[in-house]
């Protein structure tokens, strides 16, 4: 009955979203199909308890705007043109403390009510969209399905891979790196450089330690000559936090020792650099400055006036944006004036 219910709204939001479209002059939006039922229930099972009638992307469609200002507006637009239509308004990504999806996808999602059917609507911002694209939410999905996000450890996703599969992934490597040795590999070829990381990762999996090691000792060696990466950089270390797993590997342990130390060094740099920024932190919440505001607490706060100065300063740039760029919005801060007028008397 959603499927249906949606295959009917979706004619109709289309033909709300191209008069958003051309109100605010937006020249990138797209429908897409109506959700499978088998993608709905398994949505509906990991995030609201199998409840089916918690998902309201059956009928979904999408617009790029081009800046902030026109998020805004359109933000206004919706709620003055579509105030009985608007179901909900999830900004949750885009908030400057909002964590991106798996990914890296973000999006705003405004829910309308349209011919008895919740649909959504995706709001992406352009410069993000230019980097993302359609594909991108392939990626979002296929992150989101196999679990394989912001992994901190990228060998650990080999480990549920047989040694079978792995020794021809070996073959395939090899074969890729053909005509690029590492005495030849050039700092700056990050094609070759993520090519012989992964196989060094195959190695290691495979109790290849020696071939790892070789692998590993140039990579560590090319990234910390890398301007923008250098020795303590995550990547370098990591590189380093192998090699000297591929040392211990093969018993070698006054070599993995020495890399063991500088591991260990590089941690202490690092705590103690945290811990000078703790101190600089108490140093000013117990400045007088700070101490003579009585009434903050956890709950209540004031903001600081460079603050309350940032806020005054992006409305009034989005005033002057609205005015200038979106004058069809100006019938609306009339009719509001009139009505706090009314409202007033």
């Amino acid at each position: 009955d959603l499927q249906r219910k949606a295959e009917v709204a979706q004619p109709h939001l289309v033909g709300l979203c191209k008069s958003l479209a051309k109100s605010l002059k937006i020249s990138k939006m797209g429908v897409g199909p109506v959700k499978e039922l088998e993608r709905a229930i398994e949505k509906a099972e990991k995030r609201y308890d199998g409840n089916l009638l918690q998902v309201t992307d059956f009928c979904r469609a999408f617009v790029v705007v081009q800046d902030i200002a026109t998020l805004l507006a359109l933000f206004e637009m919706v709620h003055k043109t579509m105030a009985d239509r608007v179901c909900r308004i999830k900004f949750a990504t885009l908030k400057k403390e909002g964590q991106a999806l798996p990914g890296g996808y973000r999006d705003c999602k405004i829910n309308l009510l349209v011919m008895g059917h919740v649909c959504e609507v995706q709001v992406h911002l352009l410069p993000l969209w230019s980097v993302c694209t359609v594909q991108g939410y392939g990626h979002y999905q296929k992150s989101v399905e196999y679990s394989i996000d912001n992994i901190k450890d990228p060998y650990r996703s080999l480990k549920s891979i047989s040694d079978k599969t792995l020794s021809q992934l070996v073959d395939v490597g090899t074969d890729a790196l053909r005509g690029t040795t590492l005495d030849t590999l050039d700092l700056r070829d990050e094609k070759q450089l993520l090519n012989y990381f992964a196989l060094a990762g195959i190695y290691l999996r495979l109790n290849q330690a020696a071939k790892a090691e070789a692998i590993l000792v140039r990579l560590a060696t090319l990234r910390s000559r890398t301007p923008a990466v250098g020795p303590l950089h995550s990547e370098t270390l990591y590189l380093k936090k192998n090699l000297e797993a591929s040392l211990r590997a093969q018993e070698l342990i006054e070599e993995a020792d020495v890399i063991a130390e500088q591991l260990a060094e590089v941690e202490r740099r690092h705590k103690a650099e945290a811990d000078d920024a703790t101190a600089t932190l108490w140093e000013f919440l117990l400045t007088d400055d700070v101490l003579a505001k009585p009434n903050m607490d956890e709950e209540e706060y004031e903001l600081d006036e460079k603050e309350e100065k940032e806020m005054i300063a992006s409305k009034n740039h989005w005033i002057h944006s609205r005015d200038k760029l979106f004058k069809n919005l100006q019938g609306f801060k009339r009719a509001d004036a009139a009505l706090s007028l009314l409202n007033n008397q």
